[in-house]
């Protein structure tokens, strides 16, 4: 990210030459300046490519989340369940009660995957907004330096 941050930052800096090319204060070639073109066009697409995935992870982790809540629910009834098998002995009850205990047991593993993936999500969702945010300072740039000065 932070490679990707530098080289964006150059390429804003090259193209700050191009208004002094326009009005003939530089000595950058033309072939130069169509490279820096071509340079603004990638920019702006890997721009477009970074808000597709942050968007991505957002649904994704929406759907960590939800997962989770879901199986936290799961986890609450067989507790209940349990609670109210506790109080019969027999064995039908009894054999009740292991399958419950492995069920939660399994469950509560899931929960703790599905968290840690979360937390994994959040912590990329939260860098690709960064990058996201960046870039799109990098992209108000690029047009401040497109615009023609009077």
């Amino acid at each position: 990210m932070e490679a990707q941050m530098q080289r964006m930052k150059n390429q804003v800096e090259q193209l700050q030459a191009e208004p002094l090319f326009l009005r003939g204060d530089s000595t950058i070639p033309y072939e130069e300046l169509q490279i820096l073109k071509h340079k603004i066009s990638l920019l702006e697409a890997s721009n477009a490519q970074l808000q597709q995935e942050l968007q991505e992870s957002r649904i994704s982790c929406d759907h960590l989340m939800q997962q989770s809540l879901d199986a936290q629910k799961q986890i609450e009834e067989l507790r209940h369940n349990l609670a109210n098998i506790s109080s019969t002995s027999d064995d039908s009850a009894q054999k009740l009660k292991e399958d419950y205990l492995q069920k939660l047991n399994v469950l509560e593993s899931q929960v703790a995957k599905l968290k840690k993936k979360q937390d994994a999500q959040a912590q990329l969702l939260r860098q690709k907004q960064k990058s996201d945010e960046a870039a799109k300072q990098l992209q108000d740039e690029i047009q401040r330096i497109k615009t023609p000065k009077v």
